[in-house]
């Protein structure tokens, strides 16, 4: 790194640092970024996919339900969601974009 890149990366940091404290709307600002950024939840997918897997599967007695529903109108991501066990809900929350687009690719698009 060139030295004037430090040095100007380190007064930019001080600057801003000292603007935050002295301006109470930004520190409020700030902080909630942090706290809206930090509670973010990382998806599992894995875990997730498992349980769409075992749901959609054809063989088993809950794929056939999945399919007859899904095909009868029913949200894709509906019946998925009632069919998983309650310990899942909170993981496919924080996978909804995953499990849409994995939905889709096994053939039951979602209803928009």
């Amino acid at each position: 790194m060139a030295p004037w890149t430090h040095f100007s990366l380190t007064m930019v940091l001080q600057i801003s640092s000292c603007s935050v404290a002295t301006n109470p709307f930004l520190l409020g600002l700030l902080w909630a970024l942090v706290l809206i950024l930090g509670s973010a939840q990382a998806c599992e997918f894995t875990k997730v996919k498992s349980a769409i897997d075992q749901v959609t599967n054809p063989k088993e007695d809950v794929g056939k339900r999945f399919k007859a529903l899904v095909e009868d109108g029913w949200n894709s991501e509906r019946v998925l969601f009632d069919l998983t066990d309650k310990d899942l809900h909170p993981l496919m929350d924080d996978c909804r974009p995953e499990v849409e687009a994995y939905l889709n690719q096994l053939g039951y698009p979602s209803v928009h």
